[in-house]
């Protein structure tokens, strides 16, 4: 079940809402901006220098919900939690936090599609940068990894720059052939 308020009041557009499903911790949204509907109409953006804060927190939470929510998914094991806020403003936001998981096993639908498991994230948010702390797992019998971040310096053009490393790692697989990666 998802709720969300949304209030009005004096040009000040505030969010406060939750998401609430059986296999999880009720994740909680709340936040607020000014927000000056005239100009908004006027100019057809919100201005940049507008002030924001966003708050988004969930405690650890089971992930065997992902196979409820992504009908690819048949089973997922693990958990995750998150903290994360948002504030400054749209020009310049800073950002604090982080968003870690833990996931033994994940299973698709689709048999050719390899199983992927063992995998650990870590996702530090601080100041203008999101970074990648931990991504590592093994999939069809061989391992990945994620590095680097995103510069986030401006919410409308973000930076990007990643690392992805896979050792042996099972991509696709079903009766007549078996593909594995390095990279």
């Amino acid at each position: 079940a998802v709720a969300l308020d949304l209030d009005f009041q004096n040009d000040r557009l505030s969010l406060n809402g939750s998401v609430q499903q059986r296999l999880i911790q009720p994740l909680r949204i709340s936040g607020n901006l000014p927000f000056d509907i005239a100009a908004f109409r006027n100019n057809q953006k919100i201005d940049p220098q507008t002030p924001l804060e966003l708050q988004v927190i969930m405690p650890r939470s089971s992930l065997a919900f992902l196979s409820t929510l992504v009908p690819a998914i048949r089973q997922s094991r693990g958990s995750a939690a998150i903290d994360l806020s948002v504030r400054g403003t749209i020009a310049q936001p800073t950002l604090a936090g982080e968003i870690t998981a833990e996931l033994s096993a994940l299973r698709f639908t689709d048999p050719s599609l390899p199983p992927v498991a063992d995998s650990a994230l870590l996702v530090n948010f601080t100041r203008d940068r999101i970074d990648i702390g931990r991504c590592t797992g093994r999939i069809g019998g061989g391992s990945f990894g994620v590095t680097g971040g995103i510069g986030v310096q401006r919410l409308d053009s973000p930076t990007l720059a990643l690392r992805l490393t896979t050792q042996n790692a099972l991509i696709l697989q079903n009766d007549d052939l078996s593909v594995r990666a390095n990279s």
